[in-house]
């Protein structure tokens, strides 16, 4: 992939992240938890697919699995971190 497509695609999940997280704020705002939990979730999917586009410019893997994106993503996670994404995942996916 080509600094263009990254910058593109980078772009691409960054927008629509930020326009998921204000619909998870709505939801959360009006007392839909469970809703909310679920736009949270894809917020922070498509999050961590921008950082794997940008750190290895290479599409990410079609998954929802959060803890597998941050595996992708090139990041250096704390335990911390992994620990919240690995609850968010288990709650949204049972």
């Amino acid at each position: 992939m080509n600094e263009k497509e990254v910058r593109k695609l980078t772009k691409y999940w960054l927008e629509s992240s930020k326009h998921d997280y204000d619909t998870m704020i709505s939801l959360f705002e009006s007392k839909r938890f469970s809703d909310a939990l679920f736009y949270g979730h894809i917020v922070l999917e498509k999050i961590l697919k921008a950082l794997i586009i940008k750190n290895t410019k290479e599409y990410s893997k079609p998954t929802h699995n959060l803890l597998v994106l941050t595996q992708d993503s090139k990041v250096d996670f704390n335990k911390d971190d992994l620990k919240f994404l690995a609850e968010i995942f288990i709650k949204y996916a049972i």
